[in-house]
């Protein structure tokens, strides 16, 4: 899992507007309204998005072994 540049968070909404329940400070933090990190893996189809506050997001594809070993150790 690497930490995206802020140039590339809106590389991610599309997995974000795919899924109805996403969290509004999800699209918040990528449109840069907000301040956060966002992490990805190397495909960008799974990642985790963190406020500055501490509130946290998972996204993305759940049957990625390799990034859900990373989250998870």
């Amino acid at each position: 899992m690497k930490k995206l540049s802020v140039a590339q968070y809106r590389k991610i909404l599309p997995i974000l507007e795919g899924h109805t329940r996403t969290t509004t400070f999800a699209h918040a933090v990528c449109d840069q309204m907000i301040d956060g990190e966002v992490f990805a893996n190397e495909k960008l189809t799974a990642g985790l998005i963190r406020t500055a506050n501490g509130i946290y997001y998972l996204f993305g594809d759940t049957d990625d072994q390799n990034y859900n070993e990373y989250l998870f150790a």
